[in-house]
């Protein structure tokens, strides 16, 4: 073998170990795109969620009784069972990104129900309300439109017994 023949041989295979770098190169951005845009998803999310917190103030749980039990909310109950609604569905809707990303491979779709908060008429007008909020993709609103249809069949059985 001459010099010019091991010369170009290193030549092809330090190229080839350059394709080969700049490939890992672009798999390393593309995932660390990937992980910011996770790491944004969850800092929205968070604050979000803090502040439909701070709306519901130290002890929702008295309000929460009221829902449960029918009675009639006053404005500033109305703010605290709606925060606590509403962090319910960002919940959901966090697993839903997640799951979108690639990051959460949970079942929370097939294990979507709303509880018994939304089974009373207040959650019930909240949670149809949100079935026209654009904010929320189409393939949840129908979910949400699902489970209030099972929810108001199952009342409807009830009240006929």
């Amino acid at each position: 073998m001459t010099s010019n023949t091991v010369t170009t041989w290193l030549q092809i295979f330090s190229n080839i170990g350059v394709v080969i770098g700049l490939f890992f190169v672009g798999f390393q951005i593309i995932q660390d795109r990937e992980l910011k845009r996770a790491e944004l998803t969850t800092v929205l999310f968070s604050e979000n969620r803090e502040t439909e917190r701070a709306k519901m103030g130290d002890n929702p749980a008295p309000v929460i009784s009221k829902v449960l039990k029918n009675e009639t909310l006053t404005e500033e109950d109305q703010v605290v069972a709606d925060a606590y609604l509403w962090e319910i569905f960002l919940r959901w809707m966090y697993s839903a990104e997640m799951e979108q990303q690639g990051i959460y491979t949970g079942r929370w779709r097939e294990n979507f129900r709303l509880g018994r908060l939304f089974q009373t008429d207040y959650g019930l007008r909240f949670a149809e309300q949100e079935t026209e909020n654009q904010d929320f993709p189409e393939w949840f609103r129908d979910i949400l439109k699902l489970e209030i249809a099972k929810i108001r069949s199952e009342k409807a059985e009830s009240s006929d017994r």
